[in-house]
């Protein structure tokens, strides 16, 4: 069984490292030494891509630079656009259909509309009377104010 551990996947890993047994589970532990270089001095930080990097660039990503024309090709679009939809065009049904208000398009929402800001103003002893002709007007019962 000896055998079999020592030449397991695991056990290759750690050969350069001491074999700690514990709990009849098999953990290696690596001992760190600095005899490399780049341990001993540390990582260059002047002349790498870090150094070089300037805070702007992560707050808000490289500087587009677009032609030199293009504002004036983008006002050109605009002011016809405008010109277009604010002179040339001619009304048409849609915009008609557009005009008119909500209290035309659904039958009985200003009614209803109307009762509800009766009874809040009936309630926070706010003037009604307004709300009490508009709904003569539209032919409906108006309850009495106590």
């Amino acid at each position: 069984m000896l055998g079999r551990l020592l030449r397991s996947p695991f056990v290759r890993l750690c050969r350069n490292s001491p074999l700690i047994v514990s709990s009849g589970r098999n953990f290696c532990s690596k001992i760190e030494t600095a005899t490399s270089k780049h341990d001993r001095t540390g990582a260059a930080y002047i002349g790498s891509n870090a150094g070089k990097w300037m805070a702007e660039q992560t707050r808000s990503g490289p500087s587009r630079q677009g032609v030199w024309y293009q504002p004036y090709v983008v006002m050109a679009c605009l002011v016809t656009f405008m010109a277009y939809f604010c002179i040339l065009r001619e009304e048409n049904d849609i915009d008609l259909e557009l005009q008119k208000s909500l209290y035309e398009r659904i039958e009985g929402l200003e009614e209803t509309q109307l009762r509800v800001r009766h009874k809040y103003n009936l309630e926070n002893g706010l003037d009604v009377k307004d709300i009490e002709d508009r709904l003569k007007e539209l032919g409906a019962s108006v309850e009495k104010t106590p």
